[in-house]
């Protein structure tokens, strides 16, 4: 969908993110407040999704961390999206863009925490191996476009 765009949520912007946070995550306000202050403190990252109105409709948080098997790994603990209707693919434009930090940060996964029905789909090019809570995939070859524009 024309006009998704993706960015970095400032610190006054994520009581905003709380009502997409609360659709995946039973948790008070000030819990929500204090994880996200906390991620970002530890160089994790919380990422939104708005719309050509200014809404916003989707957002993940994020921690790069070491991974046995995949030497770096970027976590995402948090995925919430709002479908605008068809074509929207608002969780898809979220889950590009994690897969441009994790190129940047130097990751070579991306592992999903979440309940087993809230599972991502996978990209096209991506090749998934499914845990009972953590979802991790290869990240996708630099040459993939991503889905909305701006920065992560």
């Amino acid at each position: 969908m024309p006009g998704l765009q993706v960015r970095s949520l400032k610190d006054d912007e994520l009581t905003l993110a709380y009502p997409l946070v609360r659709s995946v995550a039973r948790v008070e306000l000030s819990r929500w407040l204090g994880f996200a202050h906390a991620l970002i403190a530890a160089r994790g990252g919380i990422i939104g999704v708005r719309a050509s109105g200014g809404c916003l409709y989707g957002a993940a948080t994020f921690l790069t961390r070491p991974s046995l098997e995949h030497e770096r790994i970027l976590e995402i603990d948090l995925l919430a999206a709002i479908e605008l209707g068809r074509g929207s693919h608002v969780e898809r434009v979220l889950r590009d863009r994690l897969n441009v930090i994790a190129r940047k940060r130097g990751c070579r996964a991306l592992a999903y925490r979440m309940a087993g029905s809230k599972r991502p789909e996978a990209a096209e090019d991506d090749k998934l191996a499914h845990h009972l809570v953590v979802i991790e995939r290869a990240v996708s070859p630099a040459s993939a476009k991503p889905g909305a524009s701006a920065q992560g």
